[in-house]
């Protein structure tokens, strides 16, 4: 199969200074960590610096500003997850030659890279921590770069959806999909609620364990029947 390239328009390019050297790179992952712990608003450019161990001016050198270098941590991992959506996609709507997928294997599909990532080591576990509060914060610079990256790979997996599930509407489809993506980024966001829901039997570092059981949470969640709201009872 073709190489799929996700192209993002201006903004493809993480940045125009060079990037040799492993001091762009420590950078990078000191920054995708402070992210991931503190937010945006939250981590400056010296907090950067210093866990990063490098002067400031490495950090202008290579990115001219705090939202750029944002940019460029959201971008790096970003990047390779939009696109293995689409090969993966690709694939499998090539093997079953025109057959609409089964709901949980598109929902497999989808879901993979991102949990993938999330699985990869510290690095990937701090950027899906990053991608959770950014679903959550539209005032993020990102936001635009976000629906560059994403739109494609969104469309191409709703429309196999209504291909899978023709009996639903648009609309609710439509809410339905927006529910499987706040269902999963909850789930990779660790925000410690797990932990406590359970008594502490399970974690939300167990990324094994949150793909086993969203997948067919989120298959019944598609699948099920429109029931009328239970009666209010009188107090």
């Amino acid at each position: 199969m073709p190489n799929r390239t996700v192209v993002i328009e201006n903004m493809n390019a993480p940045s125009s200074a060079p990037k040799e050297g492993k001091g762009r790179e420590r950078i990078l992952d000191a920054a995708e960590q402070l992210f991931a712990e503190r937010g945006y608003d939250g981590c400056s450019l010296k907090d950067v610096a210093e866990k990063a161990a490098v002067n400031q001016g490495m950090i202008h050198y290579f990115f001219k500003k705090k939202d750029v270098l944002f940019k460029d941590v959201y971008l790096r991992r970003g990047v390779g997850i939009a696109a293995e959506r689409l090969r993966l996609l690709d694939f499998e709507e090539k093997a079953a030659n025109g057959e609409p997928l089964a709901v949980r294997r598109i929902l497999e599909l989808f879901l993979r890279p991102a949990f993938d990532v999330a699985r990869s080591g510290p690095g990937g576990y701090a950027f899906v921590k990053i991608l959770s509060r950014l679903h959550l914060d539209a005032a993020l610079p990102i936001t635009q770069i976000r629906a560059k990256l994403y739109d494609e790979s969104t469309r191409r997996y709703f429309a196999a959806l209504q291909r899978s599930l023709p009996a639903l509407t648009v609309e609710k489809l439509a809410w339905r999909f927006i529910l499987i993506l706040g269902a999963y980024q909850y789930a990779l966001g660790d925000t410690g609620r797990l932990e406590f829901v359970s008594a502490g039997r399970c974690s939300g570092k167990d990324f094994d364990a949150a793909f086993k059981h969203v997948i067919p949470f989120l298959v019944a969640g598609l699948q099920a029947e429109d029931d009328e709201p239970a009666p209010e009872r009188e107090p």
